[in-house]
């Protein structure tokens, strides 16, 4: 009975000496990534993922290839066994291709020739790569097994020399002959064969070929195993020995300049790149000395300070070396030398961060700041194995959720029924296959209660492990029980559960469909719309629309495009289109209306304008929309001049001629207070603190409208004044502001500017 099953085996697993058990491999694991979102489209994760198996299986073949010419006494040379192992892997590249191709019928793949490119790239390089491994490794070892075996110490080895870069220095990413680039962030949903991917893998082809080329040149054909004692003998094909030792040379030169290239940098590498540093108290920050960050350092380095003396107060201790801060000066920079785009990233491991450069103060320094004190909650484990700890933790430090906080979004997301499950957040797949935009702030208020009522010692404890039972003495399910009750006495207006359905309301980057090509397209239109080529944008988001037709924000950006090109026509029709949509929710038909009203505003129609505006407003939950609409309400009892000067400012322009024509406003309606409320914003916008200050002093002069206007008056006379040095004076608008705000979010945001007044003031 074993012998028969033996042979059965033998089988399906092997052809005339082939290892026929891959390619059962390979149609496994296609069958089953078309069933995992990401990996179910021909495109990057998938092409990752063959790559991977393929290539390490065409080593198998390759030795299997040298094993089959021993067992035949045959004195074929190396370039025809690397010819029969490449012929004899192509069916592991045309199956894997064939099952995901034909799973486009149930899962639309958005373009389906960069997926193929992909897989051309990435699996196709590694298939080359691993047969000229397996046989080289093949000839060079006595048996198949020792074969197989060196080849998967090779392949482990390589692997670990990523890993151990990718621990010990910055950069955030790998590339590998095999799986061909690992990303840094999985935030960053765009996906592109960039230039370092395509140097990357011409390495590899060229390790390939050196694979091939050394056991030429050391080949014994009578034995088919490699012999340096053939390659140092004296004979007339000198020609592949010099072709071998160059080669070899250029594999050398390859693997020394992987940090320049960009393939393996290290923290030398990074630093080098960025060129100049600046030392604080508890910082290195390292910056691009021709960025708008070396002009504003002394402010940058202060805001560092102060976030570092907030979180060691919040902590209880210090972090026990200087970290290291990273400001690049673009996105693309940024991406190139870490590995995120978008993303803002901590390194506890390393006491490191790195953040793309953004105007004082950085939205999002203390978050970051706040990782790398976690790296101090355990000798060993700077990192928890639980992500909603890791997540949770830095949102409970930094407290900064916008106008609600993040108990108060807990509680909406509650009441909406899209409250994660903060056991499930707990788990690797929970967190990141939950929407970021509910994951971070549910987190962050289960862990600030946690904190809040157990104190933070046990916090502390458990991030090492989340042994939540062993630190708090309840289960995880049971302390999940209590926060939820916490979360039913915490107060919320209608307004603020309905400002939550939109906010929650994106999907997570795993459950979109072509999620990389959605989001290469949706790059691609903004850097049109930026280049101020609006009819390009406009035909970038027209095909996000078409592609994804149940997404609103799609079609509200094809408007936006319509309006930034001043089509008020276009803008009518397509505002009306989006109003008959019964599909379209409240807050998209609410910018859709008010998109109409704007066109008849510059259509001539003041009485319709008026109406929609004044309806809108009732309606508005957002302190920012109903300012908006206020202005623009207000406006409509200018002259027809003034009138399109305010027109104007909720236009795209170039900030100094926004500046010329709010001048302008200012000096033809002198008495209208939001001409020099507006004014002052975009004033402190050009960093013209003392001009931003006196126009917000006369518009609180002639007599702001509301008690909101008035509000945000004196925050912006706030940072005015802060960055003026006067910080006493300063102090008190924020405190002003915050007694009179109804929202705790911003109460919290005022009262933080306020300590940071009293902080420079100590300093």
């Amino acid at each position: 009975m074993i012998a028969r099953a033996r042979t059965i085996v033998s089988w399906a697993t092997t052809y005339r000496g082939r290892p026929l058990g891959w390619l059962w491999v390979l149609l496994a694991t296609s069958c089953a990534l078309a069933f995992v979102p990401l990996f179910d489209v021909l495109g990057y994760e998938f092409s990752l993922a063959v790559g991977v198996v393929a290539g390490f299986a065409a080593g198998h073949v390759g030795i299997c290839v040298v094993r089959r010419a021993r067992a035949a006494g045959s004195d074929g040379d190396v370039l025809a066994l690397c010819g029969t192992a490449l012929a004899d892997s192509l069916p592991l590249l045309v199956a894997p291709l064939a099952v995901i191709s034909m799973n486009a019928a149930r899962v639309h793949n958005c373009d389906y020739l960069a997926g193929l490119a992909f897989y051309g790239v990435i699996p196709v390089v590694s298939v080359v790569y691993g047969a000229c491994g397996g046989v080289l490794f093949g000839l060079a070892t006595a048996t198949a097994r020792r074969g197989m075996a060196a080849w998967s110490v090779w392949v482990l080895g390589s692997v670990v020399l990523i890993v151990v870069n990718v621990v010990r220095h910055p950069p955030m990413f790998g590339y590998h002959a095999l799986f061909g680039y690992v990303r840094g962030s999985i935030y960053d949903d765009d996906a592109h064969i960039t230039t370092t991917l395509l140097v990357a893998r011409l390495l590899a082809l060229l390790t390939a070929g050196c694979f091939a080329a050394v056991a030429h040149v050391t080949h014994d054909r009578e034995r088919q195993r490699c012999s340096w004692r053939v390659a140092i003998a004296r004979g007339p094909a000198a020609a592949p020995r010099v072709f071998a030792v160059c080669i070899v040379l250029a594999n050398v030169v390859g693997w020394l300049t992987l940090g320049p290239l960009g393939v393996r940098p290290d923290r030398g590498d990074v630093q080098r790149a960025l060129g100049a540093s600046r030392e604080t108290a508890h910082f290195v920050i390292y910056f691009d000395p021709a960025s708008a960050a070396a002009r504003h350092m002394d402010i940058i380095a202060a805001d560092h300070e102060f976030r570092y003396d907030q979180l060691r107060d919040f902590f209880g201790f210090d972090v026990h070396r200087k970290i290291g801060s990273y400001l690049y000066p673009s996105r693309e920079k940024k991406q190139k030398l870490m590995g995120a785009k978008d993303a803002h990233m901590a390194d506890p491991i390393n006491r490191e961060m790195h953040l793309n450069y953004a105007e004082f103060p950085h939205s999002s320094l203390k978050h970051e700041i706040a990782h790398v004190f976690t790296g101090e909650f355990h000798p060993l484990m700077k990192v928890s194995p639980a992500p909603g700890l890791v997540e949770g933790v830095a949102v409970a430090a930094e407290w900064d959720e916008g106008r609600l906080t993040a108990h108060q979004w807990a509680k909406a997301m509650m009441e909406l029924d899209l409250l994660p499950d903060v056991v499930r957040l707990m788990s690797l797949w929970g967190f990141w296959g939950a929407s970021a935009a509910r994951a971070y702030p549910a987190a962050g208020s289960f862990v600030r209660w946690l904190r809040d009522v157990y104190g933070p010692k046990p916090l502390a404890a458990v991030y090492a492990f989340g042994r939540f039972e062993k630190h708090y003495g309840r289960s995880l399910p049971d302390l999940r029980d209590d926060w939820i009750e916490h979360l039913a006495d915490v107060p919320l207006s209608k307004g603020d559960v309905e400002e939550a359905r939109r906010r929650f309301e994106r999907r997570s980057f795993f459950q979109r469909a072509c999620a990389h090509a959605l989001a290469n397209i949706e790059d691609e239109a903004w850097a049109s719309y930026y280049a101020a080529d609006y009819a390009g944008a406009r035909r970038g988001f027209e095909r996000l629309a078409a592609l994804e037709p149940g997404n609103a924000a799609n079609r509200w950006r094809v408007l936006q495009m319509t309006m930034a090109a001043g089509e008020w026509d276009a803008v009518s029709a397509l505002a009306e289109a989006m109003l008959r949509d019964d599909s379209i929710d409240a807050s998209y038909r609410a910018q859709a209306e008010e998109a109409a009203a704007d066109a008849a505003w510059r259509g001539g129609s003041v009485e319709d304008a008026a109406a929609a505006f004044a309806h809108l407003a009732m309606d508005a939950h957002v302190p920012s929309a109903r300012r908006r609409l206020a202005v623009k309400r207000d406006a409509l009892a200018l002259q027809p001049k003034a009138q399109r000067l305010v027109q104007s400012y909720f236009e795209w322009q170039a900030p100094q001629l926004r500046l010329y024509r709010l001048r302008e406003l200012t000096a033809s309606a002198p008495d209208w207070a939001l001409g020099h409320y507006l004014l002052g914003r975009a004033l402190l916008n050009a960093d013209a603190w003392q001009g931003a200050d006196d126009s917000l002093r006369r518009a609180e002069s002639v007599g702001l409208p509301s008690e909101e206007f008035a509000r945000e008056a004196r925050m912006q006379r706030g940072e005015s004044l802060y960055m003026l040095g006067l910080w006493p004076a300063a102090e008190a608008e924020f405190a002003l502001a915050a007694e009179s705000t109804p929202w705790q979010g911003e109460r919290d945001t005022a009262l933080d500017w306020a300590e940071r007044c009293r902080w420079a003031a100590g300093r």
